[in-house]
């Protein structure tokens, strides 16, 4: 019964998973309309193909990039992480495990991925816990003089033989749009913040 019990939990991470899913700043909500404008689409990326989406972020991009690195703060930011932790470092690689909850909050599940950052680029990979691989990258290009910033996510996994590819990727698809916009509402309420033209 172990190892259908563990399946059943990696399968159910993928709705909600990565330390970048479904984020829900208390101070706004994205509309549904800006939700949908962040469709997802499929690209041959190397030998994979991974489940692409891109917005643009008032914000410099340094700015983007540290919000998704806050290694910190990630519970708090988003809703479905209830445990983040750094448990090792070596230069730009962190190793960072996760524990997130799935299935209504009825069921927590743990992985640890390793993670690269360099200006500009998060990549990711999975280490050990839920799925068979979990890779993927962020990407932040300055657009608009560099005031704003061209976000790209990209992202791969393999469920394993209980998790079909085609159900796998839908779920990252749906998932994507919502990720985008609430990464995009607390980067710039946050910039706002720090240039003083938001009151708080």
């Amino acid at each position: 019964m172990i190892r259908p019990l563990i399946t059943v939990c990696g399968v159910l991470a993928i709705l909600v998973s990565s330390p970048v899913s479904l984020p829900q700043p208390a101070y706004a909500a994205p509309p549904q309309a800006a939700i949908d404008s962040y469709n997802a689409s499929e690209e041959q990326i190397g030998p994979r193909i991974y489940q692409v989406s891109r917005v643009v972020i008032d914000a410099a991009p340094n700015q983007v990039q540290d919000v998704i690195t806050d290694y910190d703060h990630t519970a708090k930011v988003f809703d479905n992480v209830t445990k983040c932790q750094v448990v090792k470092e070596l230069g730009d690689v962190k190793q960072v495990a996760f524990t997130v909850k799935t299935l209504g909050s009825l069921m927590n599940c743990d992985y640890v991925l390793e993670i690269k950052s360099t200006p500009g680029r998060i990549e990711w990979k999975r280490l050990s816990g839920a799925f068979k691989a979990n890779e993927g990258f962020w990407k932040f290009e300055p657009a608009n003089g560099g005031h704003s910033t061209l976000v790209t996510y990209a992202k791969f996994i393999d469920g394993g033989m209980f998790a079909p590819r085609f159900i796998v990727n839908r779920e990252i698809r749906n998932s994507m749009p919502v990720i985008m916009a609430n990464l995009k509402s607390t980067v710039e309420h946050n910039s706002a913040v720090a240039s003083g033209s938001l009151a708080h």
